[in-house]
């Protein structure tokens, strides 16, 4: 240094994710205030904010937040602070949906989305890490023989620019990335002897789950088989595909994917569905797959949700999941009227639980669920992170269904809001807010004491939307429907399988009711 003024000194062409600083033979005090951490991470706007009245469950939302921060760095990277920084496939889809609703990711996941169409096989495979950075595709291993295709994982070619569509309405994303969800389908057609499932070659399945009996490397890859993994989300994907065929107008590849996705469907039940009407897959996994994607109906779906709530309860209720079951565990309990136990589940402190890395000092995910131990050590082995943000998948529920602001999946990019807050025990109020490509939409509610719900709605301009309210209300407030319909703004008051939809116009609005 040349010693005549204060000079900066930064790294280029890299970046190191860290939480502490170690000093050695350092001279003189040690003042805080003498240190800048510098944070780094592609300019994403804040979009969603999120509080509540339990303190425990804010600092998993920013833990999760800053996460995404960590991580989110030209490419959603899998974890910022060792030999990997790289964008794994399987990582960024399942968190798409929650960094969607925290920042503005349109114009981040519309690059990586491209480089992921540059880096896709010939054949229509996906690389497990986008870009690749491997020589070759193939590779001699024992896991398998390719560096690319993993159900789950290769999905985010079809996830991925969907889940942005619906989140900002934007069709150019679908039409820049439609031959390519059309050749992950394709790829997937062409592998085994039976097009209609997938039940070849490598596959990552559960990963991280903790229901496997075996050890060692083994054991990463959950107890939940890996074909069935792999055959439900080859219906999602085709499903997905079907829906954006459709978005762009190509009916006649709209009716294609629909006879294919009903042709899967068929031949998942007919190889995992039981005679009894039980899924053959006896994992939590297995049952959150079925359930999230539809792959079961009538008397098997219910079935399954009982089994899945079974196999809650013989794990003391705490999850056994991993980063293919754990982002719709909770987002199906609260859907099929267990909402009470998904609440149970956030609200565990002790592991496996996302408040159990809160009780640890975490201020960011953690990749396992004991990255450090009840008594303090850390996990044994390789591969332990403590930014690693797919278990964070859990803020789409925070968003979703406690506060409950969702989009429309046929009035895309929220110009149609769904309103229905679903409140649970250990939660007295919520207040959010989601900017959105017409303004800033807001939800709150407020559980008084004598028992009261409480609920603002706020709907930017240029929008619509409906809020849906407990049954418990229906009868009251339809007899009230002549005064409620001279409120200004709203539309429409009509009964709905939850209750009362209230049909409302941009504005801010006021409900209160018992529940």
């Amino acid at each position: 240094m040349k010693g005549e003024e204060n000079e900066v000194f930064e790294p280029h062409f890299t970046f190191q994710g860290f939480r502490y600083v170690q000093l050695k033979n350092f001279g003189g005090d040690v003042l805080l205030d003498d240190f800048t951490g510098v944070v780094m991470h592609s300019s994403l706007e804040r979009t969603g904010n999120f509080e509540c009245s339990e303190p425990l469950i804010n600092q998993l939302h920013h833990n999760i937040l800053w996460g995404q921060k960590g991580n989110f760095l030209d490419v959603p990277t899998d974890c910022p602070q060792r030999d990997e920084r790289m964008g794994w496939t399987g990582d960024a889809q399942v968190f798409v949906r929650t960094a969607s609703h925290l920042m503005n990711t349109a114009p981040f996941f519309t690059k990586w989305l491209r480089d992921l169409k540059a880096d896709q096989t010939p054949e229509g495979g996906v690389p497990f890490y986008i870009p690749n950075l491997k020589e070759s595709y193939s590779i001699e291993s024992n896991w398998g023989e390719t560096h690319h295709s993993s159900a789950a994982w290769g999905d985010a070619a079809v996830i991925c620019p969907w889940t942005i569509y619906e989140m900002y309405g934007d069709k150019r994303l679908l039409a820049q990335q439609y031959e390519s969800m059309k050749k992950w389908i394709a790829y997937i057609y062409d592998q085994g002897d039976n097009p209609y499932l997938w039940n070849t070659g490598f596959h990552y399945g559960d990963w991280l789950a903790l229901d496997s009996d075996k050890e060692g490397w083994d054991a990463y890859f959950g107890a939940t088989d890996r074909h069935y993994v792999a055959t439900a989300f080859y219906a999602y994907s085709t499903s997905l595909v079907q829906k954006a065929a459709a978005t762009l107008g190509y009916a006649e590849d709209a009716d294609y994917f629909q006879t294919l996705y009903d042709g899967i469907v068929q031949a998942y039940r007919n190889e995992y569905v039981t005679s009894d009407g039980s899924l053959s897959v006896p994992t939590q996994t297995a049952h959150v797959l079925a359930l999230h994607f539809g792959l079961v109906e009538g008397s098997v779906k219910e079935s399954a949700i009982q089994k899945l709530k079974d196999l809650l309860a013989e794990a003391d209720d705490h999850l056994k999941t991993g980063f293919v079951g754990t982002p719709y565990l909770n987002p199906v309990l609260s859907a099929t009227g267990n909402n009470e136990l998904a609440y149970r589940l956030l609200f565990h402190t002790d592991y496996p639980s996302w408040l159990y890395q809160v009780t640890k000092g975490a201020t960011t995910v953690w990749e396992h669920w004991d990255g450090i131990k009840e008594d303090g050590s850390f996990k044994d082995g390789g591969m332990v992170s403590f930014n690693h943000y797919a278990y964070g998948s859990i803020g789409e529920w925070l968003y979703r269904f406690v506060v409950g602001i969702g989009p429309d999946e046929g009035k895309p990019g929220f110009k149609h809001i769904h309103f229905k807050p679903m409140p649970g025990p250990g939660i007295s109020y919520v207040k959010a807010s989601l900017e959105t490509m017409y303004g800033t939409a807001a939800c709150n509610w407020n559980l008084t004491d004598n028992g009261t719900m409480e609920l603002h709605i706020t709907i930017p301009p240029n929008t619509t939307g409906e809020a849906i309210l407990p049954a418990a209300k229906l009868e009251g407030l339809l007899e009230s429907g002549g005064l409620a319909l001279k409120a200004e703004g709203i539309t429409g008051i009509e009964a709905c399988e939850d209750g009362v939809k209230v049909a409302l116009g941009s504005g801010s609005y006021i409900f209160s009711y018992a529940l």
